[in-house]
């Protein structure tokens, strides 16, 4: 990675280091096996159902939890939802996966064990030699990838932090900022991402 790609990187991750306690899995507990976990619009038992989650529900992105800890915010379809916090625990097991998404121009980075993909609407490339990073002791997330494709050098730095992907209702809990150093030209790109894979 060339030193631009790598000076830009830290620049990005500095000042990140502090706890970062969403995203994280959740797997529902607790349910019934001929019941469902209510999805609510609101962290309220009264609230409107907007949709449900199977008893053996797992792999949940949860990406806040309301100020009392009693519900905690996921996203369905174009936007969010609360569960009762009760009913759900974190899911130590879940496979790592990560995607990373932005717009104009829209691009995507789907990362899963060690397989990191980058899309455009022109391009779907498999990034060479992927890494990933944990800059900061004790992190639970790895804070960077970098890769090479082709000519490129390619880091993705991952900040905590709201981030709405601004076609949406959905909520994330971490930023991207995608770095694409080539012969000829620099590419720096934001977006959200999530957990899920």
């Amino acid at each position: 990675m060339n030193r631009i790609t790598m000076a830009l990187l830290f620049a990005l991750m500095s000042g990140t280091a502090m706890a970062q306690e969403f995203p994280e899995i959740y797997r529902v507990v607790g349910v019934e096996d001929d019941d469902v976990l209510n999805i609510r619009a609101e962290p309220d038992a009264g609230s409107e159902i907007l949709a449900a989650y199977e008893p053996d529900a797992d792999r949940i992105e949860v990406t806040a939890a309301s100020d009392d800890g009693a519900w905690l915010r996921v996203n369905i379809d174009e936007g969010t939802g609360w569960i009762a916090a009760r009913f759900a625990e974190p899911q130590e097991d879940a496979p790592f996966a990560m995607n990373c998404a932005g717009t104009e121009p829209f691009w995507s980075v789907n990362i899963e064990r060690n397989s990191v993909i980058y899309r455009t609407p022109n391009r779907r490339d498999a990034l060479e030699s992927p890494q990933l990073h944990d800059l900061f002791e004790g992190a639970r997330l790895p804070r960077a990838i970098t890769g090479e494709q082709g000519e490129y050098a390619f880091a993705l730095a991952i900040t905590p932090g709201e981030c709405s992907d601004g076609m949406s209702d959905r909520m994330h809990s971490l930023h991207g900022t995608l770095i694409l150093t080539g012969p000829s030209e620099h590419i720096v790109q934001g977006g959200c991402c999530s957990m899920q894979p």
